[in-house]
C-alpha cells in the first residue's frame, strides 16, 4: 500500500489529526495502548520506548507515511538505548508499529484479504523488485463477527547480508473496507528466535472490537 523507503503511571491522552482519544496506560503486566473510540487494545512490555504520530511524522525515517498518514500511529521499541529508527529496522531489540488507516477510492476498492500483508510494509512490491521476502509460517485467516483479518510472518531483506527484519503482522479489517487495525512486531533475524515468544505474545495480546464501545 505504500512505497517503501527500505510508562506512564497514569493514563496518557494523546491527540490526532483526526479526534481521537489514545490511551495509555501502565499496569503489573505490560504497557496497555488502547482506544475506546477506534475499538482497539495491545499490550506492550513494560519500559518500552513509545513514539506517537506527531513524532513520528516528523521525522524522515517515516516520511513514507506522510502522504497519508494513519489515523492511529504509535511505534515502540524495548532496546536499551531507544531512539525513533529503531522500530522498522533490523534491531538487535524487540520494536512494534502500530496503524489504524481510514481507507477510501481506490485503496478501498482493490483492498483484498491477501493484500492486508502490505497495510505497513508493501511486501508483494518489495518482492517484485528483487527484495527477498520470505514466509516465516503458514498464514491465517481471522474472523470475529463482520471482522475479518489475517497473521503473517515474514523476513525482508536477506539474512545473511545484514539488514534483515523478521516480523509478525496482524491486520484486520471492517465489512465495509473502509478501516483497518495492523500491529508489526519485529526485529533481526537472530532477535526473532531468541525473542520469539515475547513477539508472539505482544501479537496475541492484540484486540480489536467487533463493535463500537461507548
Amino acid at each position: 500500500m505504500r512505497p517503501h523507503p527500505f510508562t506512564r503511571s497514569r493514563v496518557a491522552l494523546a491527540g490526532g489529526a483526526v479526534a481521537l482519544t489514545l490511551g495509555l496506560s501502565a499496569c503489573s503486566s505490560g504497557l496497555v495502548v488502547a482506544s475506546r473510540a477506534d475499538r482497539f487494545y495491545l499490550r506492550l512490555p513494560s519500559g518500552w520506548k513509545t513514539y506517537y504520530k506527531s513524532q513520528l511524522l516528523s521525522n524522515p525515517k517515516w516520511s513514507m507515511f506522510a502522504l497519508n498518514p494513519p489515523r492511529v500511529f504509535l511505534a515502540a521499541t524495548g532496546g536499551p538505548h531507544p531512539n525513533i529508527s529503531q522500530p522498522l529496522s533490523s534491531s538487535n531489540y524487540p520494536w512494534a508499529v502500530f496503524v489504524v488507516e481510514d481507507l477510501a477510492g481506490t485503496a478501498q476498492q482493490s483492498l483484498t484479504l491477501s493484500s492486508l500483508s502490505d497495510v505497513v510494509l508493501p511486501v508483494d512490491q518489495l518482492s517484485q523488485q528483487g527484495t527477498p521476502v520470505q514466509q516465516l509460517q503458514q498464514g491465517q485467516l481471522l474472523v470475529r463477527g463482520a471482522l475479518r483479518g489475517t497473521k503473517m510472518a515474514y523476513e525482508i531483506g536477506s539474512g545473511t547480508g545484514g539488514g534483515a527484519i523478521d516480523y509478525q503482522q496482524e491486520t484486520w479489517v471492517n465489512s465495509a473496507t473502509d478501516r483497518v487495525w495492523a500491529l508489526m512486531v519485529g526485529c533481526s533475524p537472530n532477535c526473532y528466535k531468541t525473542n520469539g515468544s515475547l513477539i508472539g505474545s505482544i501479537v496475541q495480546s492484540f484486540y480489536v472490537s467487533n463493535i463500537r464501545i461507548g
